[in-house]
């Protein structure tokens, strides 16, 4: 089971029970309890969830969105597609606005060797597109920064 893999099983049993042990943790995926003790520090250094003692416990409310940073792992091919199938729809010399989404992050890496003007609502999204000169054209809207979610938002 790789890193992925083995987060986001941690991620899920935590999303349904709420808090879970280190040894549970280790006899549900297979691996160490050293190795579940650093993926929860891991996971919690990205807001992922919170380390109690002995083990861990979630940090999302009933219905609450997981972290983007979660997100971002899980159905990563699908989201490829997606984004491919999408940009295939963008024409060249287009400006696009790009929500803040963990889809939207994947269209961002197919845009940025197009001519096209995009203009994301992520500040991942931004950090892509600026970190690499291309053909894209960037712009960056105002707003204020939701930290948990990487995303620019309001007026």
């Amino acid at each position: 089971m790789t890193n992925t893999d083995r987060h986001g099983l941690i991620a899920q049993a935590l999303r349904e029970s709420g808090s879970a042990t280190v040894q549970d943790l280790a006899e549900l995926t297979g691996a160490s309890e050293m190795t579940i003790r650093r993926d929860l520090d891991t996971l919690a250094a990205q807001g992922v969830l919170e380390r109690v003692r002995g083990g861990a416990r979630t940090l999302l409310l009933r219905g609450e969105e997981p972290p983007f940073a979660l997100r971002a792992r899980e159905a990563v091919e699908a989201k490829r597609r997606i984004a491919a199938e999408v940009s295939s729809l963008i024409t060249d010399g287009e400006t696009v606005l790009l929500d803040s989404g963990t889809t939207c992050l994947e269209v961002a890496r197919h845009l940025r060797q197009r001519p096209v003007t995009v203009m994301p609502l992520s500040l991942q999204a931004i950090h892509l597109l600026g970190e690499t000169p291309g053909p894209a054209t960037l712009m960056v809207p105002g707003g204020r920064p939701r930290a948990a979610e990487g995303a620019l938002t309001g007026p």
